[in-house]
């Protein structure tokens, strides 16, 4: 289904996130999505494209420009020996200016949305998608409970997961992070979650921006209900090997093709 809600392809807040405030920003104002990603780009210093893809335009949306685009990915994939300045230049720094409109189709393309995020398909080494959904079950209780929450929070989390509520998952982790409630109940949108967890929505109030960000709005909830299928590994797989053997520019010419 389409996301028809709030537009986050541009920096709601106003504020400028720069490269060396991500870590502690991931912390404590990330969604799991988000952090998760994060985390294994600090720890691999790599992510297959379709990560790079939902994090980054994620970081767009909640502010950080081209420019410091190009210096976070570029710092962090070339902490890799087998990825120089050149080699970067060559394959990565096309996508994260696609990302921005500047090449291909030089279109504002939105962060992606819960929905878009739930739905992807997700194979062996990747790392983009929803950990809700897309994370073992005893892997992501471990996640969530080395993230501070208590253990009956954590089993309350999963209970929605087993159930397939994904969005209802991630709202109730916002809750027992920050506790409160997310202003629209159910999460709709990882660069939402960013801004109510920093109070930058008007009608928050708070100490982190609540009234000079009052230009923000909330808008309705699509909610995903997981419902049992089975199939489908095999082409995952196939799709994978396909996207592997290519660099941004060909992927993005591959979307851009069917788009």
């Amino acid at each position: 289904k389409r996301y028809t809600g709030e537009d986050f392809g541009s920096n709601k807040s106003g504020d400028r996130v720069t490269p060396q405030m991500v870590p502690k920003l991931a912390e404590t104002h990330f969604p799991a999505c988000m952090a998760s990603l994060q985390n294994t780009l600090q720890h691999t210093h790599h992510l297959k494209y379709k990560a790079r893809l939902q994090y980054g335009l994620f970081l767009k949306g909640i502010g950080m420009t081209l420019e410091d685009s190009i210096r976070f990915w570029r710092t962090e994939l070339t902490k890799r020996a087998e990825t120089d300045v050149d080699k970067f230049d060559k394959e990565y720094a096309y996508g994260i200016r696609y990302n921005y409109g500047k090449e291909g189709k030089k279109k504002n393309w939105q962060p992606w949305d819960c929905m878009r995020i739930i739905m992807e398909n997700v194979g062996g080494g990747e790392n983009h998608g929803c950990p809700f959904r897309h994370h073992e079950g005893k892997i992501l209780k471990k996640e969530l409970e080395s993230a501070g929450l208590k253990s009956a929070d954590a089993d309350a989390i999963m209970r929605k997961v087993n159930e397939g509520h994904f969005q209802v998952a991630c709202s109730m982790h916002f809750s027992a992070l920050h506790a409160r409630d997310l202003t629209t109940g159910v999460v709709n949108h990882p660069n939402q979650w960013y801004l109510e967890s920093r109070n930058m929505l008007g009608n928050q109030g708070g100490n982190d921006g609540g009234a000079h960000h009052a230009n923000i709005k909330t808008t309705h909830v699509n909610v995903y209900k997981k419902t049992l299928s089975g199939g489908g590994g095999s082409s995952v797989a196939d799709d994978n090997a396909f996207l592997d053997a290519m660099d941004d520019s060909d992927l993005i010419s591959a979307l851009d093709a069917t788009s």
